[in-house]
């Protein structure tokens, strides 16, 4: 008895002791350089494989190195500022005033490091209000198109002159990108607010992402500053706040920056000890620990679950409902025209609104579907990311073909 219960733990033991080191080679042969971790390996192999098989550079430099390489070459960038990221914690940004904000542009006429999909970073110089735009757009009534949106609208991720405002701008030259990654409906309503509105253009164009604006509104709406846009006479000034705006975000930018640099750094060093360790860590077996904590870590089928409570709930609807029609009143209000851009055609709820309300809606994710090709319209033909060049430019040419169609602009 006691020697079969000996023999069952020496063999439990050689068995965890091989899958441990299994784990580990598995983990760790994918992992090519200090950069990447094998948390990190598996998003980026799949771009970094399919660009070496096509014989296509990738740069996989983190967005830490690219913006410390430009600060050494003495270009002083910055990422670009996602206000939902930024302020996720405190809600605000305080100025050296004592006034508290929330701001919703990057830094003003700065290089701004924004994203890699297509296995280049994207890097383009901000306009004076901080916004993805050539400078000296901003003329109050002379401006024919302003487009709001989140990350699609802004340009992820694809150069500035293919993404979906600046292709449009190739047949309306005088079209505004309001864009902010990260955005959802009440973000929205403040740009519009605070930017759009002033300039009172003769479109605008709202662009809604299914995949995410209903999420984001959930989170929004917690925001004691952002909720106040929903009384139709709100405003912080942020136009005429820019140099403080500037100064307070570029001091948290900096700081931002400095704890991911050593992060980055403790992460290498970490990376080139644990190469040699590997060995020596399997003793407490852990990569299994490791293994084990990633699979009772909520599932894909849990995080749908809190999607579908988020797009379900009568209360987000509602509030939508309010935010669209506000923005939509207003633009009547100075003669202008606006549009609703289904950019992929995900909720019904939202249509049926809209529809209500009588607004137009323009429809390119119908275009998309259509394709005979679908997967060449994302970056590497993997789906699931922002559409390449190839699916901004469907979506562009269908706004314009409404917009022509309906003679929105003499």
């Amino acid at each position: 008895m006691g020697k079969n219960i000996l023999l069952a733990l020496v063999t439990t033991t050689i068995l965890l002791y091989l899958l441990e080191i299994g784990i580990g080679i598995m983990h760790w042969s994918n992992v090519r350089s200090p950069t990447q971790t094998p948390a990190s390996a598996s998003w980026i192999l799949k771009r970094i494989e399919f660009a070496r098989r096509n014989n296509l550079p990738f740069d996989n430099r983190p967005k830490i190195q690219v913006l410390l390489d430009l600060r050494q070459s003495g270009d002083m960038a910055f990422p670009v500022m996602i206000p939902s990221e930024l302020f996720r914690e405190t809600g605000y940004m305080q100025l050296s005033s004592g006034e508290k904000v929330y701001p919703l542009s990057s830094v003003t006429e700065s290089t701004n490091v924004w994203c890699n999909e297509p296995g280049r970073w994207i890097i383009y110089k901000s306009d004076e209000y901080g916004f993805h735009n050539p400078e000296g757009l901003y003329q109050p009534g002379n401006v024919d198109i302003a487009a709001i949106g989140d990350s699609f609208t802004h340009g992820s991720c694809v150069d500035s002159n293919k993404n979906i405002i600046s292709l449009i701008r190739n047949s309306y030259p005088n079209t505004l990108n309001f864009g902010i990654g990260g955005a959802g409906p009440l973000i929205e309503l403040a740009t519009f607010r605070e930017y759009v509105e002033p300039l009172k253009p003769k479109i605008v164009l709202w662009l809604y992402f299914g995949g995410n604006d209903l999420f984001n509104l959930a989170e929004e709406k917690k925001n004691p500053i952002l909720i106040r846009y929903l009384d139709e006479n709100f405003r912080q000034d942020l136009l005429s706040q820019r140099p403080q705006l500037d100064e307070r975000l570029k001091e948290l930018l900096n700081e931002k920056i400095e704890h991911r640099r050593q992060s980055y750094k403790k992460s290498i060093e970490q990376w080139h000890r644990r190469r040699h360790k590997i060995a020596f860590e399997s003793i407490w077996l852990s990569n299994i620990r490791q293994e084990f904590l990633r699979r009772i870590s909520p599932k894909e089928d849990d995080l749908n679950r809190i999607d579908e409570a988020v797009v379900t709930d009568p209360h987000n609807y509602a509030l939508f409902h309010q935010i669209i029609k506000s923005a939509y009143k207003t633009t009547l209000s100075w003669g202008g025209k606006f549009y609703f851009i289904d950019l992929d055609g995900k909720h019904e709820g939202i249509r049926e609104i809209v529809e209500g309300l009588e607004i137009p809606i323009i429809k390119p994710y119908q275009a998309i579907l259509a394709h005979k090709d679908p997967l060449a319209l994302y970056p590497y033909r993997i789906p699931g990311g922002h559409y390449g060049e190839k699916g901004y430019e469907i979506i562009a040419n269908t706004i314009v073909q409404e917009l022509q169609t309906d003679r929105s602009i003499n």
